[in-house]
């Protein structure tokens, strides 16, 4: 194995169904593969995959300090019209015709490398260089076939946002992309073409997770330190994907560094952070970051006189925590990866004030496990197989007490209790055939247990409780298939994914295809098109606008079938100069159908499982998301930019809303425009300024009002105003003179101007006195007033990062 190095600066150019118990039913999936025998799949595979299996070069993209493997790095060589990225694993399978290659990377010194028929398995080690660029846009040399529907972003690249509280989120970063918005502020849901947040997927490593966001959205509940890259597809998704109809959010984590211990740690205005990542022995590496929020504990400390809890004071208190590990064995063409992810928050709140008492307590909890086993047989063929456990947990109770002169009025406790759980197994196989062609086949069976719980305890009635228990299961088939002209002018990707669906006597199989091609007009500018179809088997059900993640999650069957989502996609992109502007044009159609939602007014009776799912849920619902994404980069030395445009129409259709009749879509943004800029300084410091603008989302209000009932003329019929803020940050980057670690202290402050953005509206009601023009007589009148409530406004935030071993 030849071993390659070098210094050349260049900048980069990157931009079962279940009988009702726990065990899956494994006569019905026995049947399911006579249908479609995997065994068959992979035996064609593999005798096709061995008969070209040593076309190739491969290449493995690791960190020349480190020897961690560097996720999407780029390989190009501009005598071929060669390009592509890299996998999460660093490694790329080169064409046979490629002589001679550059490799590029964020934040690194680009090198060239020589391929040899000698040496068909390169390791490539890039130096880092922390302080280049991390927009750098044009290179001279081929970059990777342009799809405006996928991005690969690296942390370097999002880091660059101004940072709320001083803290980063990869996620909330991910709102400057076109297409793509956090629905309300405050929340870290991401919003992917019109679609709710609950039809995105948000995977770690592969592994899907059901809530991320820590109370309020403020951050999500993912630490930076360990998370390499971010894949984001709005589109072209690969049939590997499933499961949710807008899009997917895979965050790839690091392995952990191979050459020595090293270690981070940090304080910030909300949270304390620490991170480790190192070697144990020769073939084991491990990676741990955690995060605590501190401010409220302090809080809890000097308030404890001044409250009660359920009985007097007012009083908020919330305790956050989140976690990543990470554990890989490597050894030769082996790799072992045990990842594990933990994030929750707990606490209450309570209202105090004259005659009134009102309490809420929640607590929710996100863990998962995985396991990746991967070999690289050859230069053409892949395998990797393995597993994960994900359980997600969510408690709620509200307690609302009146008190008179004479009595005390307990109006109602609400109890909700939430559990699912996820048992996946999976396999995979990818070949690199020829010089042209890849492909890749895959099986997944997945096991889902649903638990939820309502109780209700109210004063003068009988307590009542509900508990809804649900077993499922998804078996999928999948096959995708790539080929890039020899010339690269041109590229078209297929997939098709199959997935039998069985949830107690109910069960359906469902066909996704999945077709994407680019086409190269110009030496740097692309015509991409793409077709995506997608299935969502789980449906989330909000009960309101709210920092708490207060929903009722239920599964598919006959009362609400899977929803299912078509899209199409055409546009343009490419580079203008070799340092200057690179953008994207894309167009975007997207249909839905089988959508759920909450009946408008039964929002309490769900929530406190009271209602009747056949009356309180709206079934049957289709939805339609239209728009145009605009986005263009550049890099003019010291100074760059990123401007996202979205011009968007998302509107909902269901027989028992708005009697019928389309509805604009909660979130539908009609404009949202973002713009980031950054300035290095030559010395230490960076400064970055963000500016983001949304169009209000709609929100349903009265036309008229008494004091017993309101009258309405139809759904969603209002808006928010818009929203719009302004962010700035500075960042300064240095090493200790004796210590020798690298240190970075981070400056922000959210919302500059002070803008009081709503972020949930109210109504109060008032008894005022008025005279009776006839009469003369005294009467009393209602008035109905409208509010908002706002959450953040002008925020300073500080952080510190102590890097130490680097």
């Amino acid at each position: 194995m030849a071993t390659v190095s070098g210094q050349l600066l260049i900048p980069l150019g990157v931009s079962i169904n279940s009988n009702g118990g726990n065990t899956p039913e494994l006569v019905v999936f026995d049947k399911w593969l006579k249908i479609i025998s995997m065994r068959q799949v992979l035996l064609f595979f593999g005798l096709l995959c061995f008969a070209s299996a040593d076309a190739q070069y491969v290449l493995k993209v690791v960190d020349a300090a480190s020897l961690e493997p560097l996720s999407f790095a780029v390989v190009s060589d501009t005598t071929t019209n060669y390009s592509a990225y890299a996998d999460e694993n660093g490694r790329i399978s080169v064409p046979k015709r490629v002589r001679s290659a550059l490799v590029s990377y964020v934040g690194y010194v680009s090198m060239p490398v020589n391929m040899s028929d000698t040496d068909r398995s390169i390791i490539v080690k890039l130096k880092s260089d922390l302080f280049l660029p991390v927009i750098e846009v044009g290179s001279g040399n081929a970059t990777p076939v342009f799809n405006p529907s996928v991005h690969i972003v690296s942390m370097q690249q999002l880091k660059i946002n101004p940072m709320l509280l001083g803290e980063f989120d990869p996620l909330k970063a991910l709102s400057m992309l076109p297409g793509v918005s956090n629905g309300a502020e405050g929340t870290a849901g991401i919003i992917i073409r019109g679609g709710n947040a609950n039809q995105t997927a948000i995977m770690i490593d592969g592994q899907q997770v059901y809530n991320v966001n820590h109370v309020g959205g403020f951050l999500s509940a993912i630490p930076d330190y360990g998370v390499q890259f971010v894949r984001l597809y709005k589109g072209g998704v690969p049939a590997r994907y499933g499961g949710r109809l807008s899009g997917v959010v895979d965050l790839i984590l690091k392995n952990g560094r191979k050459d020595r211990s090293a270690y981070q740690l940090g304080v910030g205005t909300a949270l304390l952070r620490g991170g480790a990542e190192g070697p144990i022995g020769k073939k084991i590496t491990y990676l741990f970051s955690g995060r605590l929020g501190y401010p409220t504990l302090i809080n809890d400390v000097f308030s404890a006189g001044g409250y009660e809890k359920a009985v007097s004071g007012s009083h908020t208190t919330v305790r956050i925590y989140d976690g990543l590990g990470k554990l890989t064995f490597t050894d030769k063409d082996w790799t072992v990866g045990v990842n594990t992810f933990l994030g929750g928050d707990s606490g209450f709140d309570q209202f105090n004030g004259s005659s009134q008492l009102f309490l809420q307590n929640f607590r929710w909890s996100n863990s998962l496990i995985g396991i990746k086993v991967n070999r690289q047989l050859n230069s053409s063929i892949f395998i990797e197989g393995g597993g994960g456990l994900t359980d997600y947990r969510y408690n709620y109770d509200e307690f609302d007490r009146l008190s008179a002169p004479d009595t005390t009025f307990d109006q109602r406790k609400v109890l909700g209790d939430l559990d699912i759980r996820d048992r996946r197994a999976f396999v995979r196989m990818q070949y690199a055939g020829g010089s042209n062609f890849s492909m890749e086949v895959g099986n997944e069976y997945t096991v889902r247990i649903l638990d939820q719980t309502f109780r209700v305890d109210q004063q003068g009635s009988i307590p009542s409780s509900s508990a809804i228990t649900s077993n499922n299961s998804e078996i999928v088939v999948y096959t995708n298939g790539s080929w890039t002209h020899p010339t690269g002018s041109g590229q078209i990707t297929g997939g098709l994914r199959l997935t039998k669906y069985l949830a107690d006597d109910f069960n359906v199989t469902l066909l996704e295809p999945r077709l994407n091609g680019s086409l190269r007009l110009l030496p740097k500018t692309f015509l991409h098109a793409g077709y995506d179809k997608q299935s969502q088997f789980v449906h989330e059900l909000i009960t309101s606008v709210n920092i708490l993640p207060n929903s009722v999650w239920i599964v598919a069957d006959p009362l609400t079938p899977p929803a299912r989502s078509e899209q199409f996609s055409i546009g343009l992109a490419g580079e203008i100069g070799l340092q200057e502007l690179e953008w994207s044009l894309e167009v975007f159609s997207k249909s839905m159908k089988n959508l759920v939602r909450i009946q408008p007014g039964f929002e309490r009776d769900v929530q406190a499982g009271l209602a009747d799912n056949t009356e309180a849920i709206a079934t049957g619902g289709t939805g339609q998301a239209r728009g145009v994404e605009l986005s263009l980069k550049g890099d003019l030395g010291k100074l760059t930019y990123q401007v996202a445009y979205t011009r968007m129409r998302s509107s909902r259709t269901f027989p028992t809303v708005n009697q019928g009749e389309e509805f604009p879509f909660t979130f539908d943004r009609r404009n949202d425009l973002s713009l980031l800029m950054t300035y290095r300084s030559k010395g230490k410091w960076s400064y970055s300024s963000q500016f983001i603008y949304q169009s209000g989302y709609a929100v349903t209000l009265p036309i008229a009002t008494s004091a017993f009932f309101d009258i309405y003329d139809s759904f969603n019929n209002a808006r928010f105003p818009p929203f719009n803020v302004l962010n700035l940050g500075a960042k300064k980057e240095w090493k200790g003179k004796k210590s020798g670690h690298r240190q970075e202290l981070n400056l922000s402050v959210y919302n500059v101007y002070n803008r009081a953005n709503a972020f949930a509206g109210g109504r109060k009601r008032d008894f005022v006195p008025v005279t009776d023009p006839v009469t003369m007589e005294m009467e009393f009148a209602v008035r109905s007033t409208l509010s908002s409530r706002r959450l953040l406004g002008f925020t300073p935030g500080i952080s510190y990062t102590r890097y130490i071993g680097e």
